[in-house]
């Protein structure tokens, strides 16, 4: 595994301080996310985890619905234009 370390990110996550609902959405494949989060032990903090094939705006969608809260109560965080575009 081979990420950049975001400082304060994992404090974030485990404490989750606000009562967040945490999803992570990546073109990374599923399986793989999902394993690389278990091997952290971060994947208890999050609600849906959606990676490749499921596209992001498919993706956005379904944790709208899961989590019961309409667009403009969420915040995306991303690095890409496709995160950009997912958001519309």
């Amino acid at each position: 595994m081979r990420a950049r370390y975001v400082k304060g990110a994992e404090k974030l996550l485990r404490l989750n301080p606000f009562s967040q609902k945490f999803s992570s959405r990546t073109a990374t494949p599923y399986r793989e996310i999902l394993f690389i989060l278990k091997k952290l032990k971060l994947h208890s903090c999050f609600i849906k985890i959606n990676g490749s094939p499921m596209t992001k705006e498919s993706a956005m969608r379904g944790v709208l619905r899961h989590a019961k809260v309409r667009p403009h109560q969420c915040m995306l965080i991303g690095d890409s234009a496709l995160d950009l575009l997912s958001m519309k």
